[in-house]
């Protein structure tokens, strides 16, 4: 028989904290590309490249995630960000 564990750890407060302020960091720095790739290329140039497309949506999601109250998203868009990447 075959049975499953769920260990709760609990994290600490300050590494949440640092773990947030990162998250916001390169939200910030993900939006500050997307904007100079804007303006390099234009927008008709920017839209034509797929990969700046997903990067656009996924960068939007993620200012919406900092942007609301509850700071929840229906789906996680770290997660889509790393696939973006492989």
């Amino acid at each position: 028989m075959l049975g499953f564990t769920y260990i709760r750890c609990i994290q600490p407060v300050m590494l949440t904290q640092v773990l947030e302020y990162s998250n916001l960091l390169f939200t910030v720095l993900f939006g500050v590309e997307m904007a100079l790739k804007l303006v390099a290329d234009g927008l008709v140039g920017y839209i034509r490249d797929g990969f700046n497309v997903f990067d656009g949506f996924i960068v939007i999601l993620r200012y919406g995630r900092h942007t609301t109250p509850t700071r929840s998203s229906a789906f996680n868009a770290e997660t889509i960000r790393v696939y973006d990447r492989i």
